[in-house]
């Protein structure tokens, strides 16, 4: 028998590993998800930030990794360092901590990246795009933006 990620046969005959997939021992069709990345800079840091952005070579530890359900750029959930717990009633500003592992994965702010398409199993499209949750504790080198958006993905 096979698991999600494999080729090979499942009871039914061959299972070609870039169409199908294997779930709960039967061959399905794999559907589409688009992973993203954009620059780390966003919008709100205006005229310097657009420049950095340029200035800075496109490396993935630059770069912000997200996931898009509908298309490109369309309904899309990114992995962030901090998730929001509150509002400090007197400063009126956002009281954040470290994502730990459970949190909600948060619909993706800046939805501007970079698109290629993959298909993935439907329980892997699923897991990023109904109610996604974080998989670990958020680690900058480690259980990241990037880790999250490509797990899964062939």
């Amino acid at each position: 028998m096979l698991d999600d990620a494999g080729g090979g046969s499942v009871g039914a005959g061959p299972i070609d590993p870039k169409t199908q997939c294997c779930e709960n021992g039967k061959i399905v069709s794999k559907v589409p998800i688009w992973i993203c990345e954009r620059p780390l800079h966003n919008p709100t840091w205006g005229y310097l930030g657009d420049k950095c952005s340029i200035l800075l070579p496109k490396t993935k530890d630059l770069q912000h990794s997200y996931v898009c359900c509908n298309g490109p750029n369309q309904r899309c959930y990114g992995k962030q360092s901090k998730t929001p717990i509150g509002i400090d009633p007197i400063t009126k500003k956002r009281i954040t901590r470290e994502t730990k592992k459970g949190d909600p994965i948060p619909i993706e702010p800046y939805q501007t990246g970079d698109c290629k398409m993959k298909m993935v199993c439907p329980s892997a499209k699923k897991k990023k795009c109904e109610n996604p949750k974080a998989e670990h504790d958020y680690k900058a080198l480690g259980q990241n933006c990037h880790k999250w958006a490509w797990r899964y993905v062939d």
